[in-house]
């Protein structure tokens, strides 16, 4: 790979994100902008380039690019709901117009995952689960060092059923909230309700360390990781400790350490091995 450079582009919501690594993974640029997804999908697509062409001053580079939800078999773009124009577009013909470089593109637990596996909580890990809780659950898989999607939604473990509901209608941020309410707490942040000694907190903290130990036990007996890695909101409120308590040495689950820049800098280590 010599001097190679890599793009690593991160779309999320609300922001998008680049950076440029060098062979080594040595991040030289980062960039955010808006994503103003609201302006629509071709001005999305646009800003895209132009983070683009700003990171790599036009030269011929590899670009990896983090994007929330999956391609189905049709090339479609499937669970896609914070871009919501976006669902149900074949994106990467979409992004082959606007991206005039080398591209691979993936879903963003996938890039978390394998950012944390190289370069954060999970290096020296060669199976390592990415666990992303925040106004929904995502999860991203590596095995022996590299991405595994099965045969493309593999991770997409939110939607299982707990309590007759999807599980991160119950365990993420606004489902942990509405618990909360619902038992009678005050208007409060998500990370606030762990904080607080009241009953209802408490009760509502039981639940959700109750869940996610149940969704965390599924996932260490079908993937046998070394390591569970979470970021999202909710990696932020102290309930790590429960959840190794009751996982009961099965796994360690640990707070990312690369925070929200893990989705470029994924992208990017994936461009490295796939274009």
């Amino acid at each position: 790979m010599g001097g190679e450079y890599c793009v690593g582009i991160d779309v999320g919501g609300t922001k998008i994100e680049g950076v440029l690594i060098d062979a080594e993974g040595v991040v030289h640029k980062r960039r955010r902008i808006p994503t103003a997804a609201s302006d629509g999908v071709e001005a999305v697509l646009g800003r895209i380039e132009a983070l683009i062409t700003k990171l790599t001053r036009r030269r011929a580079l590899k670009v990896g690019i983090s994007f929330p939800g999956y391609l189905d078999d049709a090339g479609l773009l499937r669970s896609c709901p914070h871009l919501p124009g976006f669902e149900g577009e074949p994106l990467e013909e979409l992004l082959r117009k606007h991206v005039k470089h080398p591209c691979v593109v993936e879903n963003d637990a996938n890039c978390f995952a394998l950012a944390e596996q190289r370069a954060g909580a999970g290096e020296g890990c060669e199976h390592v689960i990415g666990l992303i809780i925040g106004t929904g659950i995502g999860m991203g898989v590596v095995i022996d060092g590299k991405v595994y999607k099965g045969r493309g939604g593999a991770g997409d473990i939110g939607h299982v059923r707990y309590q007759g509901v999807e599980v991160e209608d119950y365990a993420a941020g606004p489902g942990i909230l509405r618990r909360y309410y619902r038992h009678g707490g005050d208007q409060s942040q998500v990370e606030r309700v762990f904080d607080k000694k009241t009953l209802v907190a408490a009760k509502t903290v039981r639940e959700t360390v109750d869940a996610l130990a149940w969704l965390l036990d599924i996932i260490v007996r079908a993937y046998d990781p070394e390591i569970i890695v979470v970021g999202g909101g909710v990696s932020n409120a102290p309930i790590l400790q429960a959840l190794n308590a009751e996982l009961r040495g099965s796994c360690r689950v640990v707070r990312n350490k690369l925070g929200d820049g893990s989705g470029s800098l994924g992208a990017a280590f994936l461009a490295q091995e796939k274009v």
